[in-house]
């Protein structure tokens, strides 16, 4: 059967839009005011799992079925030192919260990422971070402002907690 050029454009615009609707739908960012309530109501959770990253000191980021831990001392490699109980309560508090995962940054930030996008060079992410000086730069709303390519913009949220947008 001959398919028309017609045909082909029905197909392709119909995939675009459904391509589109679902991710209108399914992937929808939080609001700011959303992000604000949800550290509010449940900032308890978001510190036990920064205290968690900061006892584990060899643990970089722990995600859903996934683990990244770091060299500690000349060839001492660590990748088995953290217990399968330890990354069941990492997990078992992500999913809480609905992350997918936890990242130490650097020595003195951890992140946790709410919500990313994107394709290939064109990845956004907006989170939480917590850090023990204020990050850099620092602007009024990191939600609304879009940070420069491979840059991230953070907001201050409470404390040493900070929202970021990330490009």
């Amino acid at each position: 059967m001959k398919v028309t050029q017609y045909s082909r454009t029905k197909l392709i615009l119909f995939v675009t839009v459904g391509l589109v609707a679902v991710r209108l739908l399914f992937f929808r960012a939080p609001s700011e005011e959303e992000m604000i309530s949800k550290f509010r109501q449940q900032k308890s959770q978001f510190e036990q799992i920064r205290l968690m990253l900061q006892q584990d000191k060899n643990v970089v980021t722990v995600g859903n079925d996934w683990v990244e831990t770091r060299w500690l001392g000349y060839g001492e490699l660590t990748r088995n030192t953290v217990s399968a109980e330890r990354l069941a309560l990492y997990r078992a508090r992500l999913r809480q919260l609905g992350f997918s995962r936890v990242d130490r940054v650097g020595i003195e930030q951890v992140q946790l990422e709410l919500f990313g996008g994107g394709f290939a060079d064109t990845t956004w992410g907006i989170g939480y971070v917590w850090s023990d000086a204020p990050p850099q730069p620092l602007v009024t709303s990191a939600y609304n402002s879009m940070p420069m390519r491979e840059h991230r913009n953070y907001s201050p949220l409470e404390g040493h907690w900070y929202i970021y947008h990330r490009r």
